[in-house]
């Protein structure tokens, strides 16, 4: 069985060199506009995105292939901000019903809770660059 090679990063941490991922689609910018690439790819170098095109020709450290994905650097997956709502329960010190929130009973009293699966993790934070930004 072929192991992912995300698999191989240590979650949490950032990997060293270079990170090309490709997928079916990569959305980029042409320096005037947002592009849409057919079987794109993306470099990271530590926490930047130095590439997204076709055709990389420097080192890289890995390769990753997404396949029948999206990737879009630069963009915020604002399904990741989840835990957003439990840290406003911590400091928002107003009614919520002044603000327009109310929460759920049930939701204030469990509290801040892990929302993603231990499978899930290394994509918690954004797409799936943020585990390399």
């Amino acid at each position: 069985m072929n192991r992912h090679p995300l698999s191989e990063l240590e979650l949490g941490a950032r990997p060293e060199g270079r990170s090309l991922l490709t997928a079916d689609w990569v959305l980029a910018h042409d320096g005037t506009q947002p592009v849409m690439l057919k079987r794109g790819e993306v470099v990271i170098e530590h926490d930047r995105v130095i590439f997204a095109g076709h055709g990389f020709q420097g080192e890289v450290a890995r390769r990753i292939d997404f396949g029948a994905a999206l990737i879009s650097p630069g963009l915020i997956d604002l399904d990741a901000l989840s835990d957003l709502d439990t840290t406003l329960l911590g400091i928002d010190h107003f009614p919520s019903w002044k603000k327009g929130r109310v929460w759920p009973i049930s939701y204030v009293e469990r509290g801040p809770y892990e929302m993603y699966s231990p499978r899930n993790l290394p994509f918690r934070n954004a797409s799936p660059l943020a585990s390399f930004c």
